[in-house]
C-alpha cells in the first residue's frame, strides 16, 4: 500500500512538472512569436521614413532647379529624419526598460514650457486632421517643478499623438491639467487626463496595452504608424515618478487616459510684482485669476473689446494704467487700435493670445507685437511682467541671425545635392501604372518618381479601392501595378491573389510589383506565392524602379529608347 502511495505521489509530482514545463514552453514560444512579429514590424517602420528620406532626396535632385519643390522635399526629409530618430530612441528606451536601466534626471523646469513644447509639435498634426484640441487648466499652485522635462514630454506626446492618430478627421481631443495633494512628503501630485472621441479599443486589448512590442490593428481603420513601444515606455516613466496610468476605452466611442505623477516643486517669490496690474480680454474661462491675486497682482477680466476699452479709459482717468494687457486674438486688433487712439503715450504692454499656432507666424509677419500661446499659465504672465519691470523692448537681431544661418544651411544642402548623380530616366509615356499605397508620403514619392518617366499614374489607398478601380476599367487599361503589402482592409497578398483570380483575363495578366518595407527573404517568397511578379524593398531607389519598369514594360518602350540602352 505504501509503495502504491509513493508511486501515486511520484506520478502526481511528475504530472505537475510536465504541466509547468509545458506552460514555460508556451510562454517562451509566445514571447518569441511576439518578438519575431515586432522585428518584422520594426523593420517595416524603419524603412518607411528611410523611404521618404531617400525618395525625397532623389526628387530634390530631379527638380534641383525648382526652388519650391526642393524646399518641400527638404522639409519632408527633415520630418522623416525626426521620425526615424524618435523610433531609434524608443527602441533604445524599451531595451532600457527590459534591463531596468531607465534613470530620470531632476532639473528645474516649468510646466507651461513643457506644455508649449508639446503643443508646438502636436498642433500641426492636429491641424492636418482638422481636430479640435482643448487644453483645460485647473488652478495650479506650483508651475515650477523639479523633474525630467524630456521624459514628461515623451509621456505627453505618446498620449496626444495616439489620440490624433486614432481619432477620425474632425474629432475632439481634450487634455486636462490639475494639481492635487501628494501623499509623498516634499512633492505635489499632478493629474493629466487625455480624452478623445476616436475609434477606441476592445476590452481585451486594453488589458495588454502596456505590454512591449504590442500594437493594435483595428480592422477597417486606416493603418497608422506605430511600433507598440510608446505605451510601455510611458508606463515605465510614470512609475519612476511614483505615478500611475488608468485607462478607459469603448470601441467606437473613444479613450481616456488618466496620468498621475508626483514631483518636487520650487517655491518662488513674486513679491516684486505686487501692486502691478493686468487686464485680460477673453470670453473664455480664465483659471489663473486666484493665483495672480495671491501674488499681490491686481487683475481685471473683460469679455470683449468694447468692455476693455471702457475699463482702461476709466482706470486712466484715475491717473493709473495697466502694466500688461492680454487680448485674445479675436479682440486684439480692435482693442489695441481703439486704445492707442485714446491713451497715446501710455506704457501698457500689449500681448496677443491665441491657441492657433499658425496665427503666431502670420501675426509676426504683419506686425511686431508680442504673442502668447494659450493655454494661459501664471508663469507666462510673470515673465511678461518682468519685461514691464525692466521696460525692455524686443528686437529682431536674433531672428535675423537665425535666418542667415538657415539660408547658409540651405545653400550647403543645395551644394550637396548638386554633386549627386541624377538617375537616367527612361520613357514610358505609352504606359499606365496603378499604385496601391496607404501612406501619403510614400504614395507621393512613388507617383513623382514614376511620373518622371512619362507614364500616366493612378492611385488607390487600399486593396478594396484597387479592386474596384480595376473592375471598372476598360480592357487593357493598366500596364503595371505597384502594390504595398501592409494596408488596411486587405493586405497586398490578398489583393494580388484576388487579381490573379479575376474574371477578366487582361486583369489577371497585369504584372504586379510588391513595393514594400517588408524586406526579408520570406517576404519575397510570400509576395511571389500570392501571384506578384517582382519585389522592390523600401526605401525606394529611382534606378531600381526604372529597371523594374523596363523589365516588365519592355514591349511598351519606344524604339528610340530601346536602341539607346542596347
Amino acid at each position: 500500500m505504501k509503495n502504491f502511495d509513493r508511486d501515486k505521489e511520484y506520478i502526481s509530482e511528475e504530472k505537475i512538472r510536465e504541466e509547468r514545463l509545458k506552460a514555460a514552453i508556451e510562454t517562451a514560444e509566445t514571447a518569441n512569436r511576439i518578438k519575431s512579429e515586432f522585428i518584422n514590424r520594426i523593420s517595416h517602420d524603419i524603412r518607411t521614413p528611410l523611404n521618404t528620406i531617400l525618395g525625397m532626396t532623389d526628387l530634390a535632385v530631379t527638380y534641383i532647379d525648382d526652388k519650391n519643390r526642393v524646399q518641400d522635399c527638404l522639409k519632408k526629409i527633415s520630418f522623416a529624419g525626426n521620425q526615424l530618430l524618435s523610433l531609434i530612441n524608443k527602441i533604445l528606451d524599451v531595451n532600457k526598460i527590459e534591463s531596468g536601466g531607465v534613470n530620470l534626471t531632476e532639473c528645474e523646469t516649468n510646466l507651461s514650457d513643457i506644455i508649449d513644447d508639446v503643443l508646438e509639435i502636436i498642433n500641426p498634426q492636429v491641424s492636418t486632421k482638422k481636430h479640435t484640441l482643448e487644453i483645460k487648466i485647473h488652478p495650479l499652485a506650483h508651475e515650477d517643478i523639479l523633474g525630467d522635462s524630456m521624459c514628461i514630454k515623451e509621456v505627453f506626446m505618446n498620449f496626444l499623438s495616439n489620440a490624433v492618430k486614432y481619432t477620425n478627421d474632425g474629432g475632439k481631443i481634450v487634455m486636462e491639467i490639475s494639481e492635487k495633494e501628494s501623499h509623498i512628503k516634499g512633492k505635489t501630485c499632478y493629474e493629466f487626463i487625455f480624452r478623445d472621441n476616436g475609434i477606441g479599443m476592445e476590452e481585451e486589448f486594453v488589458k495588454h496595452i502596456f505590454d512591449p512590442f504590442l500594437r493594435a490593428e483595428n480592422v477597417g481603420h486606416k493603418l497608422v504608424e506605430g511600433n507598440g513601444l510608446g505605451m510601455a515606455i510611458a508606463k515605465n516613466i510614470v512609475q519612476k515618478m511614483d505615478g500611475d496610468i488608468k485607462v478607459k476605452s469603448v470601441l467606437g466611442q473613444g479613450s481616456e487616459f488618466t496620468v498621475t505623477i508626483h514631483l518636487k516643486y520650487c517655491e518662488k517669490s513674486y513679491k516684486k510684482f505686487e501692486k502691478m496690474s493686468v487686464l485680460i480680454v477673453d470670453d473664455m474661462e480664465v483659471s489663473v485669476l486666484n493665483q495672480l491675486k495671491n501674488a499681490g497682482i491686481y487683475c481685471d477680466i473683460c469679455k470683449n473689446a468694447k468692455e476693455a476699452v471702457k475699463l482702461v479709459e476709466t482706470i486712466h482717468q484715475t491717473g493709473k494704467n495697466y502694466n500688461l494687457i492680454l487680448c485674445d486674438s479675436k479682440y486684439y486688433r480692435e482693442t489695441v487700435r481703439k486704445l492707442k487712439e485714446r491713451i497715446n503715450g501710455k506704457t501698457e504692454i500689449f500681448v496677443q493670445m491665441s491657441c492657433d499656432w499658425q496665427e503666431q507666424n502670420e501675426t509676426e509677419k504683419v506686425e511686431s507685437c508680442r504673442f502668447l500661446m494659450k493655454p494661459l499659465f501664471c508663469s507666462k504672465i510673470y515673465r511678461l511682467l518682468e519685461e514691464a519691470v525692466h521696460t525692455e523692448t524686443m528686437d529682431n537681431v536674433e531672428n535675423s541671425e537665425q535666418e542667415k544661418d538657415s539660408l547658409e544651411e540651405s545653400r550647403k544642402m543645395t551644394a550637396v545635392t548638386e554633386e549627386i548623380c541624377r538617375p537616367q530616366k527612361p520613357d514610358f509615356s505609352e504606359c499606365r501604372v496603378l499604385i496601391v499605397e496607404d501612406n501619403d508620403l510614400n504614395l507621393e514619392i512613388a507617383c513623382e518618381i514614376i511620373k518622371t518617366t512619362g507614364a500616366e499614374v493612378e492611385t488607390a489607398e487600399n486593396g478594396l479601392e484597387a479592386l474596384k478601380k480595376l473592375e471598372n476599367t476598360p480592357p487593357d487599361y493598366f500596364d503595371l501595378i505597384f502594390m504595398d503589402i501592409r494596408m488596411p482592409k486587405m493586405d497586398g497578398y490578398m489583393v494580388a491573389n484576388e487579381i490573379r483570380n479575376f474574371a477578366r483575363e487582361d486583369i489577371r495578366k497585369i504584372p504586379i510589383i510588391a513595393m514594400t518595407a517588408n524586406a526579408f527573404a520570406d517576404d519575397i517568397t510570400k509576395s511571389k506565392a500570392a501571384g506578384m511578379n517582382d519585389h522592390i524593398a523600401k526605401p525606394l531607389k529611382m534606378n531600381l524602379i526604372f529597371q523594374t519598369m523596363e523589365k516588365w514594360l519592355s514591349h511598351k518602350v519606344i524604339d528610340e529608347y530601346r536602341k539607346s540602352i542596347l
